[in-house]
């Protein structure tokens, strides 16, 4: 045995072996010889040798083209490779033939493509990489990490390298095209790149990273101006402690600068007294710089510097004390000298009015009662009995009454009782309710009236003067140091009918102003920001943001205590009623908003903003906030001295519809693509973080419903469910219905309902086709488009011919064989039946494929073969008068019957068969060929014997064969 397999590429590419890299490819061993015994066994060596399969083919005669095929995908790394074919007869030990072919892999050159893969903290994150020259942008928060995958494919294989703006990333950063970016921060923010470059070109794709982060540490600042150069300012400033008191002297020139780390940038702003500072300008990002030049001491009090981005905010405070340059004065100081310029003047001016007005003499201030005469009036006599007490101030020395200084003129001034309670003043430590500005230890003033006897009654009251406001209002009026009471009896001169006392109100109005001031100075520093109307819906939740305020020496007059926050409901009275929500663990809550009601901002950054889960009708109403840290309890609440807001909450019904989200979107909501896989997303109003709601589906593919809830900041959820499937036509009109159900079952609910549009993409026709032959499928019967395949049959074979269209809009399907159209019985619904085949039967048959946008065909040739039968000798004699004019048609021969004819004749044999593939023919006479016989048409042959003689007489036959069977036909010829 020496002849070797035969070895077949398909697709071929030029020389043997040439394989595409890339391009699926069949290699095909063929045993020699075809033959109907055993088969032999066939084995390959190499790669792909575990796709081998048998591809033997039945032949005619009942023989075997016994062959393997191997099918695979080449790579270039293939190129070079051997493979071995080895053909064993009578396995083990019988003889063998091998054939060994070496792969030559190639490709097409071209150049490059990128693929990529983006992960975020282990997820994928699918189609966040742009098109080619797109740049496509990412939100992720700080600690995030990124993992970016970059493929590329072209030949030759191409080279990648990554690149952070205009910076090449080393190798380790980014080595075998992934690029690991984890714990991100501020500084990895930026434009990443991955190049993929061959010597045919270059592609790139682009991914822009943006860290959010929350407000950071504020910073504050200060830098103060040289004095002999006021423009040139201290570098770097001096960092301002929060809460801290920064003193500067008159005429100072201060620049306070205001900073925090934010991204995306913060909002700044500065506030002085609770109010907006106007003229600050920002000098970078996250920076913004408030100057003071030529301070005064109008420029003192609290200020304090914000910041708030979408995530976080943050504030800082500093009280600015401003002394003056002579004697360190503060500005309280300053105000309260005004202040007893101010009075003094009054007093003295209405002193000597009266002086003037009544001309009385002087007596004693401190003096006995006694009366002239039964139903005389009161008055005031000097007492006999001296008394030097005296009450002394630095500087000064005033005598107590009895002294000859004191007079009744004088006393006529006030016409009624003065009352001064004089202390050491503290700073103000509010108890319950500091709403109400009641203060320990107060400053206490008191008017009585001017008739007499007069009862000490008519107390008015001013608790929480500020340090700065009342002492020096105290001191101005009657100069003592002690806790002491100064009394003056009601004694005055006779008034006369209808003159008003004006000197008496205007200094009782002025000595109102000044407590009016007092008290305000206790309100300076709180604020509080919330909107004043919140509208949440049934079952939904809201957060309600809200900032406040307080003044600073609260936090330093109380380090170590916690502070806490409470909300109230309208008209719950704070440190008795229970709270809706508090930050407190210790403290209960009202039971009906108890887990459902939360504070959710950070107190020590000034965030009260509450947030409410699973909205009831009972939550309606009006709510205030209280803080408390140590001994201080506030109240935001409207008083007499400041309109804090309240927040006022209304709960409609639930309207709100879920929201649908169809991927990949097609246009108008609802609209799909027949064949394309969609995801449908049905998300519950509002983003909350107390129990789900149920989500229900009704429709179709119901059944592929699962849950894609997101957990979003603030640990909130977005509750969604989802439905993945591939729609059909007939899906077209078909409804789904996506219900929320919150406190299920009987909780409230809503829905949302959506159509379906399925639509499709225009397209020409194309064909799939099946083929059974007697029940048994046939494998690769069907050519492509424009071939026409051979197909051998046997007659009495049985095919079933099968056609479907693809294609939109929907293909008309129509048979015909040769150029003869097939009616609908014959092959309507794109089957064509062929039972029982005859030679009739063969042909070529094609299945046409119609729409208004294409055709498609394919065809098959029927072969019917069919065994040498029916073999027929026929005679014709020529007309002796014209012995070219035969008798037509011929008279047959009977298969071994005897012929008589005359000498002279002439005769002509045609011997005719049935065969198909065409048999061949041959004439014999005595057991050898008759020659100059020839074939009239297919499975025809015909003999012509002109003009008989005697020897031609004797026994002829006509043999026909093809390759499936044979016949003949035998007759004796008589000559006389």
């Amino acid at each position: 045995l020496t002849e070797e397999p035969e070895i077949q590429i398909s697709p071929a590419r030029g020389l043997p072996g040439t394989l595409l890299a890339g391009e699926p490819v069949t290699v095909t061993c063929t045993a020699p010889g075809r033959c109907s015994g055993p088969p032999p066994r066939i084995t390959w060596t190499g790669p792909f040798s575990d796709t081998a399969r048998d591809v033997s083919a039945l032949l005619a005669n009942d023989t075997w083209a016994r062959s393997s095929a191997l099918h695979f995908t080449p790579a270039p790394g293939d190129h070079g490779k051997v493979l071995v074919c080895r053909i064993t007869y009578r396995p083990p030990r019988g003889p063998s033939t091998r054939r060994t072919v070496r792969l030559h892999v190639g490709y097409l050159p071209s150049p490059p493509n990128i693929t990529w893969t983006l992960t975020r903290n282990g997820r994928p994150v699918p189609d966040a990489w742009g098109a080619e020259g797109d740049v496509v942008s990412l939100e992720t928060q700080e600690g995030d990490s990124l993992s970016l995958g970059c493929e590329a494919g072209g030949r030759p294989e191409a080279t990648l390298s990554w690149a952070k703006g205009n910076e090449s990333l080393s190798p380790g950063q980014g080595g075998a095209g992934r690029l690991e970016l984890l714990n991100l921060s501020r500084g990895d923010a930026g434009e990443y790149r991955c190049w993929a470059k061959n010597p045919f070109g270059s592609a790139s794709r682009a991914l822009c990273v943006h860290v959010r982060s929350p407000v950071g540490t504020l910073q504050i600042t200060v830098s103060r101006a040289n004095r002999s150069d006021p423009q040139l300012f201290q570098d770097p400033g001096t960092p301002v402690g929060n809460g801290s008191q920064l003193t500067a002297r008159e005429g100072d020139s201060l620049r306070f600068l205001c900073s925090v780390a934010s991204n995306p940038p913060a909002v700044l702003g500065w506030v002085r007294g609770g109010r907006a500072v106007e003229g600050a300008r920002p000098t970078g990002e996250n920076q913004l710089q408030l100057e003071l030049p030529n301070v005064t001491a109008e420029d003192g009090g609290l200020y304090g510097c914000w910041a708030r981005n979408g995530e976080s905010s943050a504030q800082g405070t500093f009280q600015l004390l401003v002394e003056s340059p002579t004697g360190g004065l503060t500005r309280a100081f300053i105000e309260i000298s005004c202040k007893l310029v101010f009075m003094a003047t009054g007093f003295f001016l209405a002193y000597y009015l009266t002086l003037l007005y009544y001309g009385r003499t002087p007596c004693c201030c401190r003096g006995r009662r006694r009366k002239d005469r039964p139903g005389a009036r009161e008055s005031m006599v000097p007492d006999p009995r001296p008394d030097t007490r005296t009450r002394s101030l630095p500087g000064r020395s005033l005598h107590a009454p009895g002294s000859s200084h004191w007079s009744q003129d004088w006393l006529a001034v006030l016409t009624g009782h003065l009352l001064f309670q004089c202390a050491v003043p503290r700073r103000p430590t509010p108890e319950a309710d500091a709403s109400q500005l009641q203060v320990s230890n107060p400053w206490t003033v008191s008017l009585c009236g001017s008739q007499t006897p007069h009862p000490r009654g008519g107390r008015i009251s001013a608790p929480g003067l500020s340090q700065l406001d009342a002492p020096a209002m105290g001191r101005a009026l009657l100069p003592q140091q002690d806790a002491g009471e100064w009394e003056l009896p009601a004694q005055g001169p006779p008034w006369r009918e209808g003159s008003p006392a004006l000197h008496m109100a205007t200094l009782r109005v002025l000595i109102l102003a000044l407590l009016w001031r007092g008290s305000l100075s206790l309100e300076s520093g709180y604020s509080l920001g919330l909107p004043q109307s919140v509208s949440v819906q049934t079952g939904l939740c809201v957060l309600v943001p809200c900032t406040f305020a307080y003044p600073a020496w609260y936090d330093t007059d109380n380090p170590q205590d916690w502070l806490y926050g409470h909300w109230y409901k309208e008209p719950a009275t704070a440190g008795q009623d229970p709270p809706v929500a508090s930050t407190n663990l210790s403290e209960s809550v009202s039971q009906e908003t108890q887990g459902r009601f939360r504070l959710a901002g950070d107190l020590a950054r000034g965030d009260c903003s509450l947030q409410i889960s699973d909205a009831r009708r009972t939550d309606a109403g009006r709510y205030f906030l209280r803080v408390e840290k140590g001994n201080f309890k506030y109240s935001y609440r409207p008083n007499l001295y400041r309109a804090h807001p309240t927040l006022a909450i209304s709960v409609p019904g639930l309207t709100e519809e879920p929201e649908i989200q169809i991927s990949p979107a097609r246009g108008l909501p609802g609209t799909l693509l027949a064949g394309e896989p969609v995801t449908v997303t049905c998300t519950a109003p509002g983003r909350c973080s107390g129990p789900p709601p149920r989500i229900t589906w009704t429709g179709p593919f119901s059944d592929t419903a699962r849950d894609v809830s997101a957990l979003l900041a603030n640990d909130t959820w977005a509750r969604s469910s989802a439905l993945h499937f591939t729609p059909a036509p007939g899906d077209h009109g078909k409804v789904l219905v996506c219900r929320i159900t919150y406190r299920p079952p009987r909780g409230p609910s809503t829905r949302r309902t959506v159509r379906l549009h399925v639509g499709y993409l225009p397209s020409p026709p194309n064909i799939t086709w099946t083929l059974t032959r007697n029940g048994r499928p046939v494998p690769d019967a069907w050519g492509a488009e424009g071939d026409v395949v051979s197909l051998e049959t046997q007659e009495g074979d049985s095919l079933s011919l099968g056609c479907e269209a693809g294609g939109r809009p929907e293909a008309t399907l129509s048979w015909a064989k040769g150029n003869e159209s097939l009616s609908p019985g014959q092959g309507g619904a794109g089957r064509l039946e062929l039972l029982n085949l005859s030679r009739g039967d063969a042909g070529e048959y094609r299945c046409w494929a119609k729409n208004p946008f294409g055709s498609a065909s394919r065809a098959l040739c029927v072969h019917v073969r069919s065994p040498v039968g029916n073999l027929q000798i026929t005679v014709s004699r020529a007309n002796r008068s014209d012995p070219q004019l035969f008798q037509d048609p011929g008279t047959p021969v009977g298969n071994g019957s005897q012929l008589t004819a005359r000498e002279g004749d002439s005769l002509r044999f045609l011997c005719s068969v049935a065969s198909n593939p065409p048999a061949v023919l041959g004439w014999v006479r005595g057991g050898r060929a008759v020659e100059g016989a020839r074939p009239t048409g297919e499975n025809q042959l015909q003999l012509e014997l002109p003009n008989v003689t005697a020897e031609d007489g004797g026994l002829y036959g006509c043999w026909a064969r093809n390759g499936e069977s044979s016949a003949q036909g035998t007759f004796q010829l008589l000559v006389e």
